[in-house]
């Protein structure tokens, strides 16, 4: 329930349940967003998960916990799908390239993509945590 522009009742959702959510709601979505380049998160499902990060950073008091999973999200995805990647590709410097290009892109869409989900977690947690 929002009071005052806050979260004043606190959710009774586990933090481990909150964190599939984020992750089938949209992770999921944006990883086929990358492979299919076809538009998979509805505005609903956007509001839905900006809203579990809102109550787990405020109601929930969940900030340090959430901050660590983006972090996660974000090496896993650096790691798995890029370094991974890369690793795979043909030593042809050109193809090398054209898959370098084509795996920077989808990072820059996937930081992009996590970045506007945590925006809520970035403007209040770091602020009042460093």
């Amino acid at each position: 329930m929002l009071g005052g522009g806050e979260f004043t009742e606190k959710n009774t959702r586990s933090f481990k349940k909150s964190k599939q959510i984020i992750k089938t709601k949209y992770v999921d979505k944006v990883m086929d967003y990358l492979l299919t380049k076809t538009n998979a998160i509805s505005p609903r499902d956007f509001t839905e998960v900006y809203s579990i990060v809102m109550e787990e950073t405020d109601a929930n008091d969940n900030s340090k916990d959430l901050h660590s999973y983006a972090k996660d999200l974000m090496r896993d995805f650096c790691k798995n799908k890029v370094l991974k990647k890369l690793m795979q590709s043909s030593k042809d410097s050109s193809e090398l390239l054209a898959e370098y290009a084509r795996l920077f892109e989808n990072m820059k869409v996937f930081t992009h993509s996590l970045n506007k989900l945590f925006n809520y977690l970035n403007r209040f947690y770091l602020k009042n945590h460093n």
